[in-house]
């Protein structure tokens, strides 16, 4: 009898945990699931976004596809960031918020680059959206 109650309370505390670590992950997918994916930056990190399409215009002023533009190499995303406006930091380990400006692009929109420390979710991620209270929407933290 102590046997039985003993695997069944072993069983009860490690389906709790799968449970936890499972909605954890889900949420997640849900976030994401409404953004399309600009692209994958590494193994550990993605740019994605609300907008259907991302246009900047070089220091020339002409204007290109910044999902193309990253796949050629033809721009990184930290030369793109170096050419907005830094308007705001979290207090999660180091996430960022930028403003387009209007040099960058014609359509403004904002990018959260996220720095997230483990405990926060560890999240390094990109996210650009055209409208600023999004960007605030708990996308760089697991509890957001």
């Amino acid at each position: 009898m102590k046997k039985i109650f003993l695997v069944v309370c072993i069983l009860f505390i490690t389906g709790c945990t799968s449970l936890e670590q499972k909605s954890e992950t889900d949420f997640e997918r849900e976030k994401l699931k409404n953004l399309n994916t600009v692209y994958k930056i590494n193994e550990n990190s993605s740019i994605y976004s609300n907008l259907k399409e991302i246009k900047y215009t070089n220091e020339t002023g002409k204007e290109f596809d910044l999902k193309e533009s990253l796949e050629n190499k033809t721009i990184t995303i930290d030369e793109l960031i170096s050419r907005m406006n830094l308007i705001n930091a979290a207090n999660d380990g180091g996430s960022l918020f930028y403003e387009s400006t209007d040099d960058l692009t014609n359509t403004k929109f904002y990018l959260a680059r996220c720095n997230s420390l483990p405990g926060n979710g560890g999240i390094k991620d990109i996210f650009i959206f055209d409208n600023e209270d999004q960007m605030y929407d708990g996308y760089c933290t697991i509890n957001g």
